[in-house]
């Protein structure tokens, strides 16, 4: 396959000061952590710049940000993982470098399947032991091989 870019695509892939995205998890309850600590976890295994988008953050400005730095990896956790349907449509996304952290899956959770039907690898979903920590929520899934919900977002580097 082949393929044509402008110059001014060429430019923002060359000029893109970040090397991933994060929409992170819920951040109002007791024991929660804030987006820049959700960042801090991720580069605990992350080598890279991160741009964290909090889990309620717009769809437009999510995407807006992924137009202006395309191809980055992206990772979605917990509650960000909602994102997943609208994220794997972006033609601004490599679906293989998409990576959907412990799903809340206890209802199942479409927009993890519907990402996967779109073609995000079902091994890029990781997932923990039950189904608040996205067990079950894709058929071919992969361990997050941690102990812990947070923990998953700290370990992640390691597995990708």
């Amino acid at each position: 396959m082949n393929y044509i870019i402008s110059e001014a695509q060429l430019e923002k892939i060359i000029t893109s000061s970040y090397d991933a995205v994060l929409i992170g998890g819920l951040d109002y309850r007791k024991g929660d952590y804030q987006i820049d600590q959700q960042v801090g976890l991720l580069n605990q295994s992350y080598s890279g710049k991160v741009k964290g988008f909090r889990y309620n953050a717009s769809d437009k400005e999510i995407l807006e940000f992924l137009a202006n730095n395309p191809n980055v990896d992206v990772f979605m956790f917990s509650a960000g993982c909602n994102k997943a349907n609208v994220i794997s449509k972006s033609p601004n996304v490599n679906l293989k470098r998409v990576f959907i952290i412990e799903p809340y899956a206890v209802n199942g959770n479409g927009y993890v399947s519907k990402a996967v039907s779109n073609g995000v690898p079902a091994s890029h979903v990781f997932v923990g032991d039950n189904s608040a920590r996205g067990k079950g929520v894709v058929s071919g899934a992969s361990s997050s091989k941690s102990n812990s919900h947070w923990g998953a977002l700290k370990n992640i580097g390691n597995l990708i």
